[in-house]
């Protein structure tokens, strides 16, 4: 299911890219910072910040929580209410 949303993520963005803003790692949490940029099938070229949580338990990765600023694209979109 995973795989298929990332899929999905790439196949409606196909030149998103990610760029590392700031990474804090302490024991049982790693924190990433990033910007994403993407272009809209409009042709408006788009960005927006987002942080990833990602706690870990003997050395191993228990899950990725991604938080992204989703509100920013609809605002550069017009789409804002």
């Amino acid at each position: 299911a995973v795989r298929g949303h990332i899929g999905e993520i790439f196949s409606n963005w196909p030149d998103l890219r990610f760029e590392g803003v700031r990474t804090y790692a302490r024991e049982g949490v790693v924190t990433q910072e990033w910007m994403a940029f993407a272009t809209h099938s409009s042709g408006k070229e788009l960005s927006w910040a987002g942080v990833d949580v990602i706690p870990t338990e003997g050395g191993l990765i228990k899950r990725k929580d991604v938080y992204s600023d989703s509100s920013s694209v609809r605002r550069q979109l017009g789409l804002a209410d």
